[in-house]
């Protein structure tokens, strides 16, 4: 039977005459299609789906894989019209790289249907994650752990979400051509112990320099690798081993803004994934520190539930703790400046890092050097990111303009003549922001308050244009500091700036909707400016339900809320206050960069 024929219509008979299950599992209609791994048609989608099932949209659509800030914003769309919430919701599922099928969202329906009967999910959720990993990354299949039903499926299912987190390049991604492996990026180990005064004057030097001079660094008790297997290994020369009591168990990633911790994290996570990397842990969690979930985690049972999303029991998961206790873990903690200085001393978390809920599991963290102090004395590792050489900064660029002839040497020209720029693109993000700006506009950045401001106005500019209120000459022709935008946009980011100070000032990172509504009240006014103008994005984390977002916001990177902010004070803020400011918070940790930022706005 086609997708598209009249007969596939479910009729009322037919519905009355369906089976118990179908009826509990609301996948009546289903059982009329012969080829449920076919992509169902927009048009046989709002025929058949929609309005049978909008009342459950949200939920569905979640199962489905879209995430919570895509859905967020298609509700602000479309309030209190759950059937058009939908519509657009499978419209969009229908152009995700992902399994879009009939199959794929009986699945769904049922799932959402049985957990408000407070049943299990049905079987065929779980062989999603298993055939998703069979074959992936060169053959590598699904491993089994010993923890049972419920942690056999969080293993498969990360292990699937980090393969595709790490191989997709989503649609949105900003800023583009951002390095997608630590291939092009050196490090350096230090054992327990403090930088010689010679190391010091080297990293100084080539800070200032902007050439990380790596083979100047090697001494008796430093040395330097692209090889992240040696991250892990016992002895520092020595290949990755099996072993899990020759691994050190406590490892800190240090490195500045944009160095590529994150990046680092995830590569971590995807070589777990593709048994390349750790191969002797059962399950590896990555977490974000920034996502404020994790403050609601006090037991081991909250942690399991915070990757299983309500797919289970309590009851169920409580019989995993003390399996999963019996296995080898691995945790990532990405982002330990982020995370409240009161929490990294009594928090759930601080207890993982303190070997208090897991024994033997190796765990790693990534930070800023200015929050990871009091760690230096606990870690068997310390790592640096250094960023780009000479040499890999000059293949990245090669590489990212290869389809523009004669424009790579323009570039080198350029920096050539830019000390202050050339000094900054040994940081990866530095270097992607470059090379987007040197492809969309002809007079480039000469500093790096410069290059935040052009950023942000094609940011903005971006998301105004998905909004269909912008028509040509486009907005960045015709505005080159952030004080030229549109009175009503300029409007809006002077309020996303507020907010950015005030969530400084208070050590938060992430603002729920309600939040930023608050603060910004400007954004619901004006089309396009519900995500800031994209200079906001929902909080990233990994569950049964994939790779997905929260309904909670971050600014594209911390660098952007330190910027926004340092442009609030100088803007928004008399002489004596940024005065009376600078002097109490100056050389607070958590101002050093938000002060740096302001010096260059100021001059």
């Amino acid at each position: 039977m086609a997708e598209g024929d009249a007969n596939s219509k479910p009729l009322e008979s037919d519905i009355k005459s369906e089976s118990p299950r179908s009826t509990v599992d609301g996948a009546v209609i289903f059982d009329q299609i012969q080829d449920k791994i076919s992509t169902p048609t927009l048009k046989d989608l709002n025929r058949h789906v929609t309005r049978r099932y909008a009342a459950d949209w949200y939920n569905i659509s979640l199962e489905l894989g879209l995430e919570y800030g895509v859905l967020d914003a298609i509700e602000i769309n479309y309030p209190k019209k759950s059937e058009a919430c939908f519509q657009d919701a499978l419209k969009k599922w229908l152009k995700l790289n992902t399994d879009v099928t009939w199959r794929a969202l009986e699945v769904a329906i049922t799932n959402v249907r049985r957990q408000q009967l407070d049943l299990d999910p049905v079987d065929d959720v779980y062989v999603t994650f298993k055939d998703t990993n069979d074959g992936v990354a060169g053959g590598n299949k699904s491993k089994s752990v010993k923890g049972g039903r419920i942690l056999d499926v969080v293993a498969n299912s990360l292990r699937s979400n980090y393969v595709k987190n790490r191989d997709d390049v989503a649609e949105d991604e900003w800023p583009p051509n951002q390095p997608k492996t630590i291939v092009n990026v050196a490090l350096i180990h230090y054992n327990k112990g403090q930088r010689t005064k010679q190391e010091l004057i080297e990293i100084s030097k080539r800070h200032k320099e902007g050439t990380p001079a790596i083979d100047k660094l090697v001494s008796s008790h430093s040395r330097v690798t692209k090889d992240i297997d040696k991250i892990f290994a016992a002895d520092w020369a020595d290949t990755i081993t099996t072993v899990p009591t020759e691994i050190p168990k406590l490892i800190l990633i240090e490195g500045a803004p944009g160095i590529g911790k994150t990046v680092l994290a995830k590569e971590i996570a995807y070589r777990w994934a593709t048994n390349t990397l750790l191969k002797h842990v059962d399950i590896l969690f990555l977490l974000f520190l920034r996502d404020p979930e994790l403050q609601k985690i006090t037991s081991t049972t909250d942690f399991i539930k915070h990757f299983t999303k309500d797919h289970f029991a309590s009851k169920q998961i409580k019989h995993c703790v003390p399996q999963l206790k019996e296995l080898q873990i691995g945790v990532v903690l990405d982002g330990y400046d982020e995370y409240s200085a009161k929490l990294r001393q009594k928090s759930f978390i601080a207890d993982l890092i303190a070997e208090k809920v897991f024994i033997n599991a190796v765990i790693v963290i990534t930070s800023r050097p200015t929050a990871t102090l009091s760690l230096h004395s606990k870690v068997d590792r310390r790592i640096e990111i250094l960023g780009f050489a000479q040499k890999e900064r000059d293949e990245f660029i090669s590489e990212s303009l290869k389809d523009s002839p004669g424009k790579e040497g323009q570039l080198i020209t350029y920096l050539k003549c830019q000390p202050i720029i050339n000094g900054l693109i040994y940081v990866p993000l530095h270097l992607a922001v470059l090379l987007y700006l040197f492809k969309v506009q002809s007079k480039l950045p000469e500093t790096l308050t410069e290059m935040n401001e052009s950023f942000i106005i094609h940011t903005i500019y971006r998301n105004y244009l998905k909004s269909h209120v912008l028509s040509p000459p486009t907005l960045a022709d015709d505005v080159t500091t952030l004080k030229d935008l549109p009175t009503d946009v300029f409007g809006v980011l002077c309020s996303v700036s507020r907010m950015a100070f005030i969530g400084l000032q208070k050590n938060q990172l992430v603002f729920k909707y309600s939040e930023i509504k608050k603060i910004c009240p400007e954004i619901n006014s004006v089309p396009g400016a519900v995500n800031g103008f994209g200079l906001l994005q929902s909080v990233q984390h990994y569950s049964l339900k994939g790779a997905g977002r929260t309904a909670s916001f971050h600014f594209l990177h911390f660098t952007m809320q330190e910027f926004l902010a340092a442009f609030h004070v100088s803007n928004n803020e008399t002489t004596e206050q940024q005065l009376s400011l600078m002097k109490t918070t100056f050389w607070e940790n958590l101002y050093n960069f938000m002060w740096m930022m302001y010096v260059g706005i100021v001059g």
